[in-house]
């Protein structure tokens, strides 16, 4: 069974049988809840993004499932034949569930964070509202694709043809460089990546360092690292990394010594002023 089947109802009947109706009867409330998800969720657009009610049906059937089966009909227990096809019905559909853990790990991260009211490391919240509300908006209206990445130099990349992959064990790592910030490193990745969503087409091909500038500081700022390291640390590390450390961006050859820049003001309109706090 795939759980982003077509018509997922019907295949799970097929298999499961059709169900009692009864009030009391845990496999017709299984029935029930899947319908109200499939009515609930464009299955095709749910490949990219769950919303938050489509999250707690989720949530829902995998409770009912699990009473289903490990409660009132666990391995060993008589059943009859039409018993037997509920049971292995629910757990065809329990294994089909998992291929949408990332799926469902990542859009619990843009649910929860679109309506961030305060950082508790001093970020700034309204680029973390803007940027998951964006990237909810692409997703939902299937702009862009979610591709679930196997390559682990990456962590997160948007792509010339829209598509959004993600290396999800490195999306989700907990430290970033000397900070531990939980659920605000794969935040601050999602609004570097969106910033590179907000300038791609509109700034010319070579401007490497300052794009990168701003989308690193972005993701700091996000990650709440700005305010405990100090502004100047920042900048510093950061021309570091995108001119002369060579695990990094390596652009030197972009901007003679001396011409580094003092903060993202200075990278200019395209890149900065035209897309403050990643605002659509």
């Amino acid at each position: 069974m795939k759980f982003m089947h077509e018509d997922l109802v019907s295949e799970f009947g097929s298999g499961g049988g059709r169900p009692s109706g009864s009030s009391r009867s845990t496999y017709s409330a299984i029935c029930t809840t899947l319908a109200a998800y499939e009515v609930t969720t464009n299955k095709k657009k749910a490949e990219n993004y769950i919303t938050a009610a489509g999250e707690a049906l989720l949530v829902k059937l995998e409770g009912l499932m699990k009473e289903f089966v490990d409660v009132r009909h666990p391995g060993g227990s008589k059943m009859d034949g039409k018993k037997t096809k509920e049971v292995d019905a629910v757990k065809d559909l329990r294994d089909a569930l998992v291929e949408l853990e990332p799926v469902r790990r990542i859009s619990r991260l843009l649910n929860t964070y679109s309506t961030l009211s305060s950082h508790p490391h001093g970020g700034n919240s309204d680029l973390i509202r803007n940027s998951m509300a964006g990237w909810i908006d692409l997703l939902s209206r299937d702009v862009y694709k979610l591709v679930i990445s196997s390559d682990n130099r990456i962590n997160a990349q948007v792509t010339s043809d829209k598509k959004l992959a993600i290396h999800v064990p490195n999306f989700f790592a907990t430290t970033f460089k000397v900070f531990t910030r939980g659920e605000y490193v794969p935040v601050g990745i999602l609004v570097h990546e969106y910033h590179h969503h907000l300038t791609r087409g509109s700034i010319p091909a070579a401007s490497v360092y300052p794009d990168e500038f701003v989308a690193h500081w972005k993701q700091y700022d996000a990650m709440g690292i700005i305010v405990p390291t100090g502004r100047a640390a920042c900048v510093a590390a950061l021309n570091t990394w995108l001119l002369d450390d060579p695990r990094g961006y390596k652009r030197r050859f972009e901007v003679p010594i001396g011409s580094e820049y003092a903060g993202p003001q200075a990278t200019g309109a395209a890149f900065w002023a035209n897309h403050l706090d990643n605002a659509r």
